[in-house]
């Protein structure tokens, strides 16, 4: 997915507009602490069941989602090669 800033630097991906709602030290997600995480706010909305908040870690990528619907998906697992 390619990301792109508009003139209130807010992340668009041509379909969505994600604006920063909040910047995390660390946040835990089930047994995983997570660092220097950016959580963001789906400014709109798309039809069905869009993704409303996310949340990324550096160096990880998305760990945490949450649906019009109040579902919710983390991240359990992941591995990174060096």
């Amino acid at each position: 997915m390619r990301l792109f800033y508009d003139k209130q630097n807010r992340i668009s991906d041509l379909e969505n507009i994600l604006v920063l709602k909040n910047n995390y030290d660390s946040i835990t997600i089930g047994n995983i602490k997570y660092y220097n995480v950016i959580h963001f706010t789906n400014k709109t909305q798309s039809e069905g069941d869009s993704i409303r908040q996310e949340y990324y870690a550096r160096n990880i990528g998305v760990i945490k989602r949450v649906y019009q619907s109040n579902h919710v998906w983390e991240l359990v697992e992941f591995q990174i090669t060096k």
